[in-house]
């Protein structure tokens, strides 16, 4: 403990054995006051599974507070193994309360597909309230997200709900009528500039 700071020995054989039978012994009952005061004293963790998750905890924990983010590139590839093991586990209700609480105060993304999609449908939403329409540039990350949701309604790949929010903000499925009606509004600023909707053929 004096020397590494911890009294956790994983890689260390023999003693790590011994520190194995410190908490067996310590779950059954059979280690005495004494023995478990001298333990505690150098700050010996009795169950070292619940040791190293907070300990993964508070680095995802330090990432988001220097990142602003609870997802981690791939070149940690420890930490985002142990994110994966947390989404899979929260699927199979096997997080505690405790634990679940714990990741959503750093903004933890359960499921970063769906995260993601919400974030795109936010960002049109936003567009759609401040313009009215859905004109955006033809090669934008939000005109190619809107191009796929319109790709997976026609397969019948889109949930309900999802159909339901961007119906909620005027989605149109048919991107010809949007094609149609942005020529529409053109032709309605000719006729508002000009004073009749004929304009000449080039």
């Amino acid at each position: 403990f004096i020397k590494e700071g911890h009294s956790n020995i994983i890689y260390q054989e023999v003693l790590g054995k011994w520190c194995g039978t410190q908490r067996k012994n310590y779950k059954n009952d059979s280690l005495s006051q004494e023995k478990i005061k001298l333990l505690e004293s150098i700050q010996f963790q009795w169950d070292l599974k619940e040791f190293q998750w907070h300990e993964k905890f508070q680095k995802l924990k330090d990432f988001y507070k220097e990142a602003g983010y609870s997802f981690t590139t791939k070149s940690n590839k420890l930490l985002n193994n142990w994110i994966k093991v947390q989404r899979e586990n929260y699927k199979k209700n096997l997080l505690s309360q405790e634990k679940v609480n714990l990741l959503e105060s750093i903004h933890f993304q359960w499921d970063p597909i769906e995260e993601t999609w919400k974030d795109s449908f936010n960002q049109l939403k936003d567009i759609y309230q401040n313009q009215k329409d859905f004109n955006l540039p033809h090669k934008s990350s939000l005109a190619s997200w809107s191009r796929t949701q319109r790709n997976s309604y026609k397969k019948g790949k889109l949930s309900n709900e999802k159909i339901n929010l961007l119906e909620s903000i005027n989605f149109i499925w048919d991107p010809t009528y949007l094609e149609w009606l942005d020529n529409f509004n053109q032709l309605k600023d000719f006729y508002i500039g000009n004073g009749h909707s004929q304009p000449k053929k080039i």
